[in-house]
């Protein structure tokens, strides 16, 4: 689950006076090393593919091509047959403890090496060379066409290893110019993900080949199987976002934010006697070029804020703090731009899952509607960044995700609960709820009445008045 950060939408203008305010005291946590898919690599160990190194799984840095190598020959089920075989290879670079897994892949033409009668045993390895690997273990090869190594990861995309959580970090360091950096975390998903693919011309799975060939033991899968099983099954439930522009929709989104303070955490010459705190609702309903927007944020021990904000026929009309606002909308108000933000703000609530991201999936039936539980973990090392000489602590995230579906299969609400803890005390915790009111053309906007709205005396702005300038 590693892009889940949140943006907060510019249209709906109260939303930056939060940013402000809970800005003010926040304790913010700069994280140097991650890891999403621990889940991933307990499902994997279990099945004798994966063991880790002398300090744990390792998931935190970036493979090896040496590690990558030995992570490659375990998921094909060949370690033993590697080890008994040892089988001879040119290379000049290759440790000991990984010379039978590298004979195995070079016996195989599965690798070539780098040139020069080397491996690059010690060479980090980037995504285009894993995915390379595991296409190659897949069946898939170049010298048939069907990819090429500057593209293995695209075309590890398009048939399912890489998953949605991968692509969207991928794609958010792309944008932003940075460099990807690829660690044994992903390898894990990737791995997870390449279990539940069909080999290529086959209807068989690499999982079901691997239980067939006797390399895993069919008892010791059944727990992966099944939860890989319902997460196909509430993946292919929430393929449909409801931050589509394509169709009307009702929605009430609620985030709830809560940050206790340690006496330390508190800015000089700031008295508070209360949690860092708030709760916003949102009531959003959308239908072709309009919208409206009703806002009520509270924050403890600050009155509640409530506003209005509306989009008719290319006008944008806002109310709040008693004062009633309009102006001619921008490209930066539009249905487009709106939704395009919540689908930044929460879209990733809507993204196919991963099997090595859930530590355990759940589906029960109440009152006639369908509920999946999903539980993850994510853990990380980092400091208070407002302090330079703050020790690294160890971080668990601890996430619970409902998503509750009709008999028919519509959704209906998502929940979900953020717990940020270290050592057993929780530092932040968020709760996130998206009810879906109503769908498709019934969808209907009861606008109020705008004739006693005043031109804004800032038109260059969307925010209401007592924002502008802070």
């Amino acid at each position: 689950m590693r892009f889940r950060a949140r943006t907060i939408f510019r249209t709906i203008a109260v939303f930056i006076i939060i940013s402000i305010l809970f800005s003010a005291y926040s304790f913010s946590v700069c994280s140097v090393s991650a890891a999403y898919y621990t889940a991933g690599a307990d499902d994997l160990k279990s099945l004798g593919l994966f063991i880790g190194t002398d300090v744990g799984y390792d998931l935190d840095r970036a493979p090896t091509r040496a590690e990558a190598a030995v992570m490659l020959v375990r998921l094909l089920g060949k370690e033993a047959e590697a080890k008994d075989k040892n089988y001879a290879q040119p290379f000049t670079d290759v440790p000991d403890w990984a010379a039978p897994y590298v004979g195995y892949l070079y016996e195989n033409q599965l690798t070539n090496g780098i040139g020069d009668n080397k491996f690059g045993s010690t060479g980090l390895c980037n995504e285009q060379m894993f995915c390379t690997f595991v296409l190659r273990a897949l069946g898939y090869t170049e010298a048939a066409g069907d990819f090429t190594y500057d593209a293995s990861f695209d075309f590890g995309i398009k048939i399912g290893i890489v998953d949605a959580a991968t692509v969207k970090m991928v794609n958010y360091y792309k944008d932003a110019g940075e460099t990807y950096e690829f660690w044994r975390d992903e390898c894990v998903s990737i791995m997870c993900c390449a279990l539940n693919t069909k080999i290529k011309g086959t209807e068989t799975t690499l999982l079901e080949k691997l239980i067939s060939d006797k390399a895993i033991d069919e008892k010791a899968a059944e727990a992966f199987i099944s939860k890989s099983a319902l997460v196909d099954e509430l993946n292919n439930l929430i393929k449909s976002s409801p931050f589509d522009n394509t169709k009307p929709v009702s929605m009430k989104i609620k985030d709830y934010m809560n940050q206790p303070f340690a006496p330390g955490d508190i800015p000089d010459g700031v008295t508070v006697n209360y949690t860092n705190s708030m709760e916003i609702d949102v009531d959003l309903t959308v239908s072709g070029a309009n919208y409206a927007a009703l806002i009520n944020m509270n924050m403890q021990g600050i009155t509640s804020i409530e506003s209005e904000t509306y989009l008719k026929d290319g006008y944008l009309y806002s109310k709040s703090m008693g004062e009633k606002t309009k102006q001619t909308a921008t490209q930066d108000d539009s249905v487009d731009s709106l939704l395009t933000s919540l689908d930044s703000s929460y879209g990733y609530i809507f993204d196919a899952f991963s099997v090595g991201e859930c530590e355990n999936i759940e589906k029960t039936v109440s009152n006639n509607n369908t509920v999946y539980k999903i539980t993850a973990a994510e853990t990380y090392y980092g400091s208070d960044a407002s302090d330079a000489n703050a020790e690294e602590k160890l971080y668990t995230d601890d996430v619970v995700m409902n998503y509750t579906f009709s008999p028919s299969g519509k959704l209906i609400s998502v929940a979900r609960e953020s717990k940020e803890s270290s050592g057993g005390i929780v530092d932040y915790e968020t709760n996130t709820d998206i009810t879906i009111n109503a769908s498709g053309d019934g969808v209907k906007i009861e606008f109020p009445d705008f004739s006693d709205y005043v031109e804004s005396t800032n038109p260059d702005s969307t925010l209401p008045p007592y924002v502008v300038g802070v």
